[in-house]
């Protein structure tokens, strides 16, 4: 017993630092690290580049965009209709620094790119530079699919069946890995729930 714990401990002490190889599509069958812990703000790596950033499979680049959150939003602001257009704030001006610092011009054709919140605001990720990456449609998963990632973590976090920090940061580090993770009926609900309401 003594040994399990102390092999637990190293493990959620640690696990945000190692990319995790697949993510269940169930908060019930995530790695235990990640749902055994109570709730508590998020750990996250400063930004360290801001320019010859790259997207590598559909990730942004950690050194440019680690994810930032609002320190003190709370389940019960964000879990209301309507908290992401209240707090969502970023300029023209930002969207072209995202550009340049991922090496391109802006703008580019409609529907091509989005400048995307790493963490999405509807679970606490703020509109700070270090938490904006500049996101394409194509090749899949692109933006289009990352939104039905939103969409099922607010679900998850707003049920109360995932802890606000952990599932900001497991965003962060790998969100292809958590919509690969979806079933066939998964995605089907999902994208009937981005018909009727979006949530980023």
């Amino acid at each position: 017993m003594l040994v399990f714990s102390v092999v637990f401990g190293v493990l959620v002490g640690s696990w945000y630092h190692i990319r995790p190889q697949s993510v269940p599509s169930s908060w019930n069958r995530l790695p235990v690290a990640l749902t055994a812990r109570a709730d508590r703000p998020a750990r996250l790596d400063a930004r360290q580049k801001v320019s010859r950033c790259r997207v590598h499979d559909g990730l942004p680049d950690h050194a440019c965009t680690p994810g930032s959150v609002f320190p003190n939003a709370t389940l019960e602001e964000i879990c209301v209709s309507g908290y992401t257009q209240r707090v969502r704030k970023v300029s023209a001006a930002t969207k072209r620094r995202v550009y340049q610092a991922y090496g391109f011009t802006y703008p580019q054709p409609r529907g091509a790119f989005e400048v995307d919140h790493l963490i999405p605001l509807a679970i606490g990720g703020n509109n700070e530079i270090s938490n904006l990456f500049l996101e394409a449609a194509e090749p899949r998963p692109g933006y289009h699919e990352k939104d039905l990632v939103e969409i099922y973590l607010r679900q998850q976090v707003c049920a109360r069946k995932m802890d606000l920090g952990p599932a900001q940061e497991q965003v962060a580090t790998d969100w292809v890995a958590i919509y690969r993770a979806f079933s066939p009926g998964e995605l089907k609900e999902l994208l009937q729930e981005s018909r009727t309401s979006w949530e980023e």
